[in-house]
């Protein structure tokens, strides 16, 4: 009995290292009366199947079997490198997913900052549009300084449109009045001068003092007398011309001066026969 038991032994402890050292049972055995026998299929004739599994080792008559799915037995080499290749495809994953993240969060701040964009752009077209519409603040001071640097100006500056323009007119007529006046009296005071030094020239071609003039001279003399005339005029349309531009810039400013809304204002320009007269009614 004693042999009998450790013959028993030795069979079950041999059938436990086979069964673990074989590879895993993943066959399946579909019977026809619909149960399944999983196990692996390690012997088969023409007649009968041999499986082994937990329960043992089974014959099955192939009258009875449906079908048999072979399942691939995975070794552990493929098992490591499909495991790796599992890790390799959860960390691409990873990174796939990262980049989609830091893509996103990159779209997002440039949306931001074109909102942003946006929101500026259209404050400063608000703000543009607020001080189209605000009513422009008209200066005395603005008025003054405008005028002095251009007759007229001031007086337009502040609404006074036809007032400013003939103050401007007045102005710039007087003003090339006055540059032709004096284009003509330097013209002359030149030929003046030119005529003296050719009076002085014949004097000494001609002798010393007490002799009596030489045709040359006489017509000299003659054109000096002329030329001091036409000197003259021309001087006289210059001072003439002189004094109508500071008229004109001092109507310009003394209208801008006295001029304030609401207060007193200017009345007219206008003409009493043959004389100008400049009129103001004031209005406190």
């Amino acid at each position: 009995m004693g042999s009998g038991f450790a013959n028993t032994l030795v069979r079950c402890f041999v059938g436990f290292v086979a069964l673990a050292s074989s590879p895993l049972l993943a066959d399946k055995i579909l019977l026809k009366d619909g149960s399944v026998i999983e196990g692996e299929v390690f012997h088969q004739t023409s007649v009968f199947v041999r499986v082994r599994n937990s329960a043992g080792v089974q014959t099955v008559n192939k009258v009875d079997i449906r079908r048999i799915i072979f399942e691939e037995v995975k070794k552990p080499a493929d098992e490591d490198r499909q495991r790796a290749e599992a890790l390799e495809r959860v960390r691409l994953a990873e990174e796939a997913r990262r980049a989609q993240e830091a893509q996103a969060i990159e779209a997002q701040k440039r949306e931001e900052a074109r909102k942003a964009e946006e929101a500026r752009r259209q404050k400063e077209e608000e703000e543009k549009a607020r001080n189209a519409e605000k009513p422009r603040e008209i200066t005395h001071r603005g008025a003054i300084w405008r005028s002095a640097v251009l007759p007229g100006w001031g007086q337009y500056y502040t609404g006074r449109k036809k007032v400013g323009l003939g103050l401007g007119a007045a102005f710039g007529f007087t003003a090339g009045l006055k540059l032709f006046t004096l284009a003509g009296a330097t013209h002359a005071r030149k030929d003046y001068l030119a005529v003296v030094d050719q009076l002085l020239i014949a004097s000494v071609l001609v002798g010393g003092p007490g002799r009596t003039l030489s045709g040359l001279e006489f017509i000299r003399l003659n054109e000096r007398k002329q030329a001091i005339e036409r000197l003259d005029r021309r001087s006289n349309f210059d001072r003439y011309a002189t004094g109508l531009l500071l008229v004109a810039y001092g109507a310009n400013m003394i209208d801008v001066v006295l001029y304030k809304p609401g207060k007193y204002s200017l009345v007219s320009f206008g003409t009493d026969g043959s004389q100008a007269r400049l009129a103001y009614r004031f209005e406190f």
